[in-house]
């Protein structure tokens, strides 16, 4: 008798923990459609940055929801695309001037194309290339003849005390590599190559996302 008694009261808690857990799936399934649901309409209204920065938030609330990060993964590609512009590089060039200004946080894609030949007019010896020297240009650690890019942080007004200047650091790029800047500056661009070195051919890059053209010529894209 005592054992029918103890079994009631269980089966009466798990009867109500469906009927809870019925209710929380209604919940979580209703969160998931308003969260796609407004995503859309700021994708509609033209404003996809603002979709995309409304579902990673809501991608925070419930992590690995497959409706969510599937239209996260969507609208992140379509800002990627966006406000493309191309130039050509030459190789054998320096830094030279900026190519693109960016911000912190915010992604861009860059993606390269073409062939060049590399005439490397330079005194080697048996030690190769020093790393990281001056005299050559070479980056350390980047295999020879590969796209790399910096950002060079932008001036920030004066403030009390010492500001904390960020010391730029390449990083290698290649075809294709989609940055996600530490912080707002300017995009240089060259080719991992000694500055004696001569090349016939150049490359063509295309920045998109969230970088602008220093002319402003993709503004409005």
């Amino acid at each position: 008798m005592a054992h029918g008694q103890d079994v009631a009261p269980v089966v009466s808690r798990n009867k109500e923990l469906s009927k809870i857990d019925s209710r929380a799936n209604k919940v979580d399934d209703a969160f998931i459609r308003n969260a796609v649901g407004i995503a859309g309409e700021y994708e509609k209204a033209g404003d996809v940055a603002r979709a995309v920065d409304y579902l990673h938030a809501m991608s925070l609330l419930k992590p690995g929801t497959p409706a969510i990060e599937g239209k996260l993964k969507q609208l992140r590609e379509q800002v990627l695309s966006a406000h493309d512009f191309t130039l050509t590089l030459e190789p054998s060039a320096s830094w030279g001037n900026p190519v693109g200004y960016v911000r912190e946080g915010k992604p861009f894609r860059v993606a390269a194309k073409g062939e060049y030949r590399a005439l490397l007019n330079s005194a080697v010896g048996p030690d190769g290339f020093p790393d990281d020297d001056a005299k050559t240009g070479l980056i350390k650690d980047v295999p020879l003849g590969k796209l790399v890019g910096v950002i060079v942080e932008s001036p920030k007004p004066e403030r009390k005390g010492k500001n904390k200047e960020i010391e730029p650091k390449p990083f290698e790029i290649g075809a294709e590599k989609v940055v996600r800047p530490r912080h707002t500056g300017y995009l240089y661009l060259k080719v991992n190559l000694p500055a004696q070195s001569k090349a016939n051919g150049a490359l063509q890059v295309q920045l998109s996302g969230y970088v602008l053209a220093p002319d402003g010529q993709n503004i409005g894209k």
